[in-house]
């Protein structure tokens, strides 16, 4: 289910170093994360070596790798997210199920119109992140040009995770979902939880620390009177406390059939924002933001070494490099001159030998 598994995409992953202790999930760390708009975007695996042994591994205290599989990036799963409250203009804010949620997220997706909108709905409370269902206003059909509406709910509304969560944490529920594109087709739904795991986990974007949730799902619905269709499937999720993060998902038999990872656009990795792990370089927001004509970037070396500082379009086009050498430790700042560029977003970039990191600023004439 293509919703499902964004949605997994969107909510899971952050950072660590081999050896550390299993981390515990909390009310306030999903809340804080929620709290804070994150532009994400998403990497699917295009290739599957070592994931099946990856996903039977359990334990304290294990490395994830995923660096042995190969990925792209996948367009359709970039989104930014941002709190709102309901509004009668927003979709899905008319339907009882969902407008009294009392944590409600509007999404932007990479690839669709400006005009279109997405909402999700959950219930955020001391013991779990509950998952009630979705709306979407938009031109998502290429073929049926025009805006069009869809909703689907969750009746009980998903669990997503028990609270605090830790190794050894389970759970299990039975829920309905409907949607408004297919009126009068019910999915039952059969959901089991298990955190069988906790470690290391070590994408292309980072290293994190993360526990391992196996989530099996046995779903079915009527396709003809007397006749049910019924699908199982398991989705291994690697949670961390700053909720970006991998999945894998396995068929009925076991086998892999796919997986991914999430990065943070803002910083350009996959780290936890409450992790330990030290940076080798600190990357500002530029000032002023937004900016005409120029703008000043800041950055912080821990220690002297090869750093570059370029800017990029949003199509990755390269439009300025500002520094490209070798620098000392300290703060340096370097400033950035638009006046023969367009308005609008861009990109800047700050690598240096250990890591790469990526900011947004407006250039608004």
């Amino acid at each position: 289910m293509r919703f499902k598994r964004l949605l997994l995409f969107c909510l899971l992953a952050a950072p660590v170093s081999t050896g550390w202790s299993q981390i515990t999930i909390t009310e306030s760390n999903v809340a804080t994360v929620f709290g804070s708009r994150t532009a994400v975007t998403s990497y699917v695996a295009t290739s599957f070596d070592g994931l099946q042994a990856l996903a039977e591994q359990t334990g304290g205290n294990q490395t994830f790798d995923l660096r042995s599989a190969t990925f792209e990036q996948d367009d359709a799963f970039s989104f930014d997210a941002l709190i709102v409250t309901c509004a009668e203009t927003l979709p899905g804010c008319q339907d009882p199920a969902l407008n009294t949620a009392n944590l409600i997220t509007q999404e932007s997706y990479g690839g669709t119109a400006s005009d279109s909108v997405a909402l999700s709905f959950f219930d955020l409370t001391n013991v779990g992140l509950f998952f009630r269902g979705g709306a979407t206003r938009g031109d998502f059909d290429e073929t049926n040009p025009g805006l069009e509406e869809a909703s689907f709910t969750f009746t009980p509304a998903m669990q997503l995770m028990q609270l605090p969560l830790t190794m050894g944490t389970a759970w299990s529920f039975d829920t309905e979902l409907s949607s408004s594109d297919l009126p009068g087709v019910v999915f039952e739904m059969a959901e089991r939880y298990v955190v069988d795991a906790w470690g290391t986990l070590i994408t292309p974007g980072g290293q994190m620390e993360a526990l391992k949730l196996r989530n099996e799902t046995i779903s079915g619905f009527e396709v003809a009177p007397g006749v049910i269709l019924v699908d199982t499937s398991t989705t291994i999720q690697f949670l961390t406390k700053g909720l970006l993060g991998a999945t894998i998902e396995l068929d009925s038999e076991g086998a892999v059939v796919g997986a991914g990872y999430t990065l943070n656009t803002d910083t350009g990795q996959s780290v936890d924002p409450g992790s330990e792990q030290p940076r080798q370089a600190t990357l500002a927001q530029n000032y002023p933001n937004p900016f005409n004509p120029s703008t000043t970037i800041a950055f912080d070396l821990s220690q002297t070494g090869p750093v570059r500082l370029a800017v990029y379009d949003l199509l990755g086009r390269e439009v300025a490099v500002l520094i490209d050498g070798l620098r000392p430790s300290g703060v340096h700042a370097a400033t950035f001159e638009a006046g023969a560029l367009p308005s609008g977003v861009y990109l800047y970039k700050l690598e240096t030998a250990a890591e790469t990191q990526i900011r947004q600023m407006v250039l608004l004439k």
